[in-house]
């Protein structure tokens, strides 16, 4: 059980973010405006969402289908995710459309307002986000963020919905959580890779609320297409993520595409190692080390005298998270799932943070942010998709991550409990 507890004053945020709300919900509405302008309202993700929820309940065929007009238009969420846009199926396309690109609009700032919040109610951080630093966050990730508002993508609703996820666990609502859980697994399966951490920090009401969850959203489809008819779907889901997983042609930012970069520009070290093995070599590599960071946290954690539970628990769920679209076969709006952080990383840019830190970070964030087509011409743009620069800026921001958390805030509690341990005022009270 964490003793974290943290209150959201909805009430203060809304004051204090005033004006950034504003600045941002006014660039939001002139994006759509901008999008009708110039004949850019596609929201073509959206668009499979939507005629997929009309098929299923016209009980036509859902998987293996072309919805929409771009080539990548197959359905390939559950069929439980189906229910969350029913309502949007029963509006004409234009509706739906504005309304969702809306909800992502206001799931972004919700997004920033809670990242922010969250980061500066963990005590030994000790830091503020001023309405300046959202919005440098925004421009570092505009590229993406606007890519996610023009596809109609659900990423920045699925780090909200992580984000209320991470805030119920530090505050000891597991029931809560892992309600959320179950529902964001049904989203995107690829949050499978949260539950090793949830067992090893003993969240097990968590895990057991999320399997009651997956259950009940396994079976209720059910109820629309009888028994029979919800295997056949949830078969043809299981053989779409399994068709969508098997190459790597055109995806250059996962970790796997990015080794296999390293044969084209050194020919010497091309040993002809199968694809799969990359793969299971590389997965083995990322477990060992989250491993070797979480159990180094467990252990400094319980060295303590002054003891935190689960005080770490909050940056490895945020690299986790950061770290699936490098771990998975998608697109490159995914990478939003990195905010935290980048809001981490610069709240971390003090005047006695070393220089070569300092300059890391901002390479890391540039690479992150730099790829906007109009802005450094098609040539560029395209080498840098092409040679996977936004897959390895991410993995450079996770490092830099774990690292920064382990130098500059970790290192900082083990201090102030040492100051403790030899009878002085000073601790970790007084941070609170």
């Amino acid at each position: 059980m964490f003793i974290m507890q943290y209150d959201i004053n909805l009430r203060q945020i809304l004051k204090q973010r005033r004006l950034f709300i504003l600045v941002s919900g006014v660039v939001i509405l002139l994006i759509l405006v901008l999008q009708f302008i110039n004949n850019r309202f596609s929201m073509s993700d959206l668009e499979v969402y939507y005629y997929a929820a009309q098929a299923f309940v016209s009980d036509h065929r859902v998987y293996g289908q072309q919805f929409g007009g771009e080539d990548t238009g197959l359905y390939k969420y559950s069929p439980f995710a189906l229910v969350f846009f029913f309502p949007l199926s029963l509006l004409p396309l234009v509706a739906a459309k504005v309304i969702f690109f809306l909800l992502i609009g206001a799931s972004t700032v919700a997004v920033f307002l809670f990242a922010a919040n969250l980061l500066q109610n963990i005590p030994e951080n000790g830091m503020k986000f001023s309405n300046g630093m959202l919005a440098s966050v925004a421009g570092i990730a505009c590229s993406r963020l606007h890519r996610e508002l023009h596809m109609g993508n659900m990423n920045m609703i699925l780090l909200l919905m992580l984000l209320l996820m991470l805030w119920f666990i530090l505050s000891g609502k597991q029931v809560t959580a892992g309600v959320l859980f179950a529902i964001v697994l049904f989203i995107k399966p690829h949050f499978i890779i949260l539950a090793p951490l949830f067992l090893l920090r003993k969240q097990y009401v968590l895990l057991i609320v999320a399997i009651t969850g997956v259950i009940v959203e396994v079976l209720l489809p059910a109820l629309i297409v009888g028994v029979s008819g919800n295997w056949v779907l949830y078969g043809e889901w299981i053989q779409t993520m399994q068709l969508h997983m098997e190459t790597f042609d055109g995806v250059y930012n996962t970790i796997y595409s990015l080794f296999l970069l390293v044969p084209k520009y050194l020919p010497v070290l091309d040993f002809g190692i199968p694809v799969k093995v990359v793969v299971i070599t590389l997965l083995s590599i990322v477990v060992v080390v989250f491993g070797w960071f979480c159990l180094g946290n467990i252990k400094r954690e319980r060295n303590m005298q002054f003891q935190i539970p689960g005080q770490s628990f909050w940056i490895e769920f945020l690299v986790l998270v950061a770290l699936i679209p490098n771990l998975t076969y998608t697109d490159s709006e995914h990478f939003l799932l990195a905010i935290p952080l980048l809001f981490f990383l610069l709240g971390l840019m003090k005047n006695n943070t070393p220089m070569w830190f300092k300059v890391s970070v901002g390479f890391a964030m540039l690479l992150y942010g730099i790829n906007i087509h109009d802005l450094i011409g098609h040539t560029l743009s395209m080498w840098l998709g092409d040679n996977g620069a936004l897959g390895f800026s991410n993995i450079l921001l996770i490092l830099l991550s774990g690292y920064g958390y382990r130098r500059f805030v970790l290192s900082k509690i083990m201090d102030l409990d040492v100051s403790i341990d030899r009878g002085t005022k000073t601790g970790y009270d007084s941070l609170l």
